[in-house]
């Protein structure tokens, strides 16, 4: 029998405060998530006071973001008629529209541009409207309204997988990426690649276990043991490449359809940026968006309130409390915002020759390299980035944007800190763009070669997938 004794412990933890958890929340939230942020919180506390609000007052300047009187790809000044400008402006707004397309909008798009018969076209669109935002089927769709007709359901969900992004309307991310390897054999006129995209595609479907592991040797094992099929190492590689190559999520390359805005008037939505970057000369002015953000103060009722002896004390320690969660708000609300600047100061620094020349001219640049400029901690950076959207001459382009990976190997002729992802995808689509013909992967990955960037004919091809580009087969 123990007997019951007291043990008294030490032991260090870590609690978030409500204070602090809110703090984080409110460095997260986006432009078009802040006004109603603030509103709700000089509703919530009555310490706090709307000084002066540009939606009611009607301030606000009702035209679309600025482009730059003068600026070219070299950075240097010339002059802008009119009509280019006027021209300027309305590719820039469609560029901030496009960028609000939903996955249901865009498949549809391509929808419109298929044959696939009235039936099978209007089963189709039954099939896009019940994705979700992965791609995937919310209710199974045998329970559409489809008649009962299974093989025009069948034809139907068929054509909505081969629309770009591919690999949608299935039920799961394993059938989406079996679904895509598939597809990938059908375009292929290679026999060899057919072959092991085939064979990815039947793995994918009986034996995806044998991936868990992600190396090459516990792959050939696993396969070998579960299937009977036996691979080689080379095999094996080339076959994990291929995987990497796909997507398992489709649809997260489009935005849920949320409203973030109303620019013209007609119900159109775009994107609200948060950061504007304008060059003026040889430097770039940076700015918080403010123009439709309330302006807030201390209440001078609750400050003489706070203060005086003759109220009961219940009053006071109110009265005190509220100024104290109002000075908490804006304090946090200041923060948040020199945060940001911060951050997109570093980004403007860092990214100098893209704010320049354009998305070509990326670097590779990680959380880590604006941690270390800023002194600030790698999770605040990340959080400060998060939903956060610049605006320049080049279009709207969200923080996280300028944070990429170095895309292949060094080279020589590439010395200066290497080439990033998005810039080599845009290169990428600028050769596809340009040339007269229509340069397959291993043409494009040798023309990469001869500007310094080395990358695999397979990252090529995953490249030209995440630009929704198809292959020289295709286009």
């Amino acid at each position: 029998m123990q007997n019951g004794r007291q043990i008294l412990t030490q032991q260090q933890k870590l609690f978030l405060s409500q204070k602090m958890i809110q703090s984080l929340n409110l460095m997260t939230l986006p432009f078009a998530e802040l006004r109603e942020r603030i509103l709700e919180e000089t509703e919530k506390n009555p310490a706090l006071e709307i000084i002066s609000d540009p939606v009611v007052s009607g301030e606000i300047p009702r035209h679309p973001p600025f482009i730059p009187e003068s600026s070219n790809m070299t950075g240097k000044t010339s002059a802008v008629t009119a009509a280019e400008k006027s021209e300027a402006n309305r590719n820039f707004l469609e560029k901030a529209l496009s960028l609000r397309e939903t996955l249901q909008d865009h498949l549809m798009k391509g929808l419109a541009e298929t044959t696939v018969g009235t039936e099978v076209e209007q089963v189709a669109a039954l099939v896009i409207q019940n994705l979700d935002s992965n791609g995937f089927h919310i209710s199974p769709p045998e329970t559409l309204s489809t008649d009962g007709n299974q093989e025009i359901l069948e034809k139907a969900i068929k054509a909505v997988q081969k629309l770009d992004p591919i690999g949608c309307a299935t039920s799961d991310f394993r059938e989406s990426l079996a679904v895509q390897a598939e597809i990938y054999a059908s375009f292929s006129k290679n026999p060899e690649e057919q072959r092991q995209y085939n064979l990815l595609s039947r793995i994918l479907r009986e034996h995806f276990s044998c991936f868990e592991k992600g190396r090459t040797e516990v792959f050939i094992r696993n396969l070998k043991k579960e299937s009977g099929i036996q691979i080689s190492l080379e095999e094996g590689k080339s076959l994990l490449e291929l995987l990497r190559t796909l997507t398992p999520f489709p649809g997260r390359a489009f935005p849920s359809g949320q409203t973030l805005g109303d620019f013209t008037g007609d119900g159109a939505q775009y994107i609200v940026p948060d950061i504007f970057v304008k060059k003026e000369g040889e430097e770039f002015s940076i700015r918080i968006n403010d123009e439709e953000i309330p302006v807030i103060g201390i209440s001078p009722f609750f400050m003489k309130l706070g203060k005086d002896s003759g109220q009961g004390k219940q009053t006071r320690d109110f009265a005190r409390e509220s100024l104290q969660e109002a000075r908490w708000f804006m304090n946090s609300l200041k923060k948040r915002n020199l945060t940001v600047m911060k951050v997109a100061r570093v980004i403007v620094l860092f990214q100098k020759d893209f704010f320049n020349k354009g998305p070509k001219f990326l670097h590779p640049m990680k959380l880590k390299d604006v941690a270390d400029e800023t002194g600030l901690h790698e999770a605040t950076v990340s959080r400060a980035a998060s939903g956060k959207y610049l605006q320049c001459e080049w279009g709207i382009f969200e923080l996280r944007y300028f944070f990429s990976g170095k895309a292949g190997t060094p080279s020589s002729l590439n010395k200066d800190g290497g080439t990033s992802k998005q810039s080599a995808k845009e290169i990428i689509r600028e050769i596809i763009e340009n040339s007269p013909g229509k340069p397959t992967d291993r043409e494009i990955m040798e023309l990469l070669s001869q500007k310094g960037i080395n990358i695999a004919r397979r990252t090529v091809a995953k490249y030209r997938n995440e630009l929704s580009i198809g292959s020289s087969f295709d286009r």
